[in-house]
C-alpha cells in the first residue's frame, strides 16, 4: 500500500495494540466510516486513483447496529457490523446500549423500511434507503426508534404515510417485502443516478453495498463484498470458460427459476432482462472501457447506479461485461 502519510500503517498498529477488550452494543447514529485500521489517513494501490481509499473498509449508515470488540484511549471502537469488521470513531455511535433494548432495536416487531435515500425526519435524522425500523407506538402509531447522539429515541414521522399492505409505497412500506421479482426491479430502478461510493466514499454506494441495501429491505441479509455476494442465494453456477452464447444461455434459464445476481471479479450486477441488444443489468457503476485508436483503452468514469447492457467493455483489453463474467447467483423459489 501507499501510505498517506508514511508510517500511518504502524501508528495504526501500534493504536491496536495498545487498545482494551470491552463487550459493548451501540448504534451508528450518522452516516461514517468502517476504517480498515484505526487512522483516517489514507491507503491506496497503485497507481492512484482517490476514489479508492483502501483504508475504508465499508460505509456505515445511521441505524447500524455494531457490536464494540476492542476500544482505544483516543476514541476508536473495533467494531462488528454484522456485515463487515473494523474500525469507527466513538462519537459516531450512541452511548453503550443494554442488550435487551438493543435486541428491541434490531428484531422488534413491527419493522418499517425506508425506500427513499437520506429522508430526513422533522428531528432533523437522516435514514436511508433500504434501513428498517423498530415501529413504536411510543407516542404515535406513526413514530420510529432511531438512533441519536445520546442513544435511542423514538421520533414521529407524521406526514409520511406507511404502506401497511406490503408493497413499495413512495417512502416506508411494512418490512420485509415480499420478496418477488417485479418488487425487487421496482426498488433497483428507484434507485438511478444514486451516487457511488468505493466503502462508503461521501455517502455513496458500492456495487456490492447497493444489492446489500436493496435485498435487506426483504429481510434478506447478504454479505459486504461482491465476492460473498455471488457464493449466496439458493444456488450458484458457475460460467468461467463458456462461451458467450452458452453464458447468455445460462442467464436466462437462471432468470425463469428466480432473482439472478451476475458477478465478475471486483463487480457484481442485478439481471433486468433481455433488452434489444442483448442482457440489461443495474448496478452501482465506478466505470468501464472503451476502445480507442491509440494503444490503450479509454476509461470512462460512471460513478453512479446505471441500468447496461453486458456488452460494455467489448474490444478493450479487459474485455466485455459478458465476457468477465464467471458465477451467477439465483435468489428464489
Amino acid at each position: 500500500y501507499i501510505e498517506e502519510p508514511e508510517g500511518m500503517l504502524v501508528a495504526a498498529q501500534e493504536n491496536v495494540l495498545k487498545s482494551t477488550f470491552v463487550h459493548e452494543y451501540r448504534v451508528v447514529h450518522t452516516q461514517t466510516t468502517l476504517y480498515c485500521v484505526p487512522s483516517t489517513h489514507n491507503l491506496f494501490t497503485k497507481p492512484i486513483d482517490r476514489a479508492f481509499n483502501r483504508n475504508h473498509c465499508s460505509g456505515l449508515q445511521p441505524g447500524e447496529a455494531i457490536r464494540v470488540l476492542r476500544k482505544t484511549d483516543d476514541g476508536w471502537l473495533h467494531a462488528h457490523a454484522g456485515h463487515s469488521i473494523g474500525w469507527v470513531r466513538m462519537e459516531q455511535t450512541t452511548p453503550p446500549i443494554a442488550v435487551e433494548k438493543f435486541r428491541v432495536f434490531v428484531h422488534q416487531t413491527p419493522r418499517v423500511v425506508v425506500l427513499k435515500d437520506t429522508h430526513r425526519l422533522d428531528t432533523g435524522a437522516i435514514l436511508r434507503w433500504g434501513s428498517h425500523y423498530h415501529r413504536s407506538s411510543a407516542s404515535s402509531p406513526q413514530s420510529v426508534m432511531v438512533a441519536t447522539p445520546k442513544g435511542l429515541e423514538s421520533q414521529a414521522v407524521k406526514d409520511t404515510q406507511i404502506n401497511n399492505n406490503g408493497t413499495t409505497g413512495d417512502t416506508w412500506s411494512t418490512w420485509p417485502l415480499p420478496f418477488t421479482r417485479q418488487n425487487v426491479f421496482k426498488l433497483a430502478l428507484s434507485m438511478q443516478g444514486a451516487l457511488y461510493g468505493w466503502g462508503g466514499r461521501e455517502g455513496g454506494r458500492d456495487c456490492s453495498r447497493f444489492l446489500l441495501d436493496l435485498f435487506r429491505s426483504f429481510g434478506i441479509q447478504l454479505g459486504r463484498h461482491s465476492t460473498a455476494q455471488s457464493r449466496s442465494g439458493i444456488r450458484q453456477i458457475e460460467l468461467k470458460g463458456l462461451s458467450l452464447k452458452d453464458k447468455t444461455a445460462r442467464i436466462q434459464e437462471a432468470a425463469k427459476r428466480g432473482v439472478v445476481l451476475l458477478y465478475m471479479p471486483g463487480h457484481i450486477m442485478l439481471y433486468l432482462g433481455e433488452g434489444p441488444g442483448g442482457p440489461l443489468a443495474i448496478s452501482s457503476l465506478s466505470e468501464y472501457a472503451v476502445p480507442t485508436h491509440n494503444a490503450s483503452d479509454k476509461v470512462v468514469r460512471v460513478d453512479k447506479v446505471v441500468v447496461t447492457g453486458l456488452e460494455l467493455g467489448a474490444q478493450t483489453a479487459r474485455g466485455s461485461f459478458l465476457q468477465r463474467l464467471t458465477r451467477l447467483a439465483v435468489f428464489g423459489q
